[in-house]
């Protein structure tokens, strides 16, 4: 139902769709943080160290699949805040952002996300993809077709086949699981900090 009617564009979003309102908020706060990490940082080396440790982590997330963080990490280094830190970015070694740069263009929103549904479609799962990319697609189909034909009570089944294929796509990554293993002592920094420091 969350997927449904854009249920998380209305007003009552939060009941609607708490899921996809959480996993935005997720992604929002992640490119916040990630920007608040690097201007934090009052020396220009520390803060292209902190670029290219965010860069390394993007990496690990795109070698994992996980392409919404990746995306929300690279949301944060692709800021106005931090893009403009032109003398920090020189001290960030050329292969670090060569590789940035070469995950962007396969993860880029660019015609529709073309080059990051066509990097999606050769994943096998398990994989996180990144929502926004289905969201789009279903207001996409329901702003673009009727819900009934010519006026009439006949449904519109070939909307709700459109509908249907974009949740399938969804679903396909849902049903593997990551097989990693917890590091305790991490987990229990990440679980002792608040929002507000992550």
């Amino acid at each position: 139902e969350e997927l449904l009617n854009k249920n998380w564009t209305k007003e009552a979003k939060k009941t609607l769709s708490p899921n996809i309102m959480e996993l935005t908020q997720s992604f929002n706060n992640m490119s916040l943080w990630i920007q608040e990490q690097i201007l934090q940082r009052e020396d220009e080396k520390e803060r292209a160290q902190t670029i290219t440790k965010i860069i390394r982590i993007i990496e690990a997330c795109f070698r994992l699949n996980n392409l919404n963080d990746a995306i929300a990490l690279s949301s944060g280094l692709n800021s106005s805040a931090i893009h403009r830190l032109k003398k920090t970015w020189a001290k960030v070694k050329s292969k670090d952002k060569e590789s940035f740069q070469e995950i962007q263009k396969l993860l880029s929103s660019e015609s529709n996300y073309k080059s990051c549904r066509e990097h999606l479609s050769t994943l096998q799962p398990p994989c996180v993809p990144y929502p926004g990319m289905f969201l789009s697609d279903l207001v996409f189909i329901e702003d673009g077709n009727v819900d009934y034909l010519q006026k009439s009570e006949i449904i519109n089944f070939d909307k709700r086949r459109k509908i249907s294929d974009v949740i399938r796509k969804i679903q396909r990554f849902q049903n593997d699981l990551y097989s990693l293993e917890g590091v305790d002592f991490i987990a229990d920094a990440l679980l002792g900090l608040s929002i507000e420091q992550m």
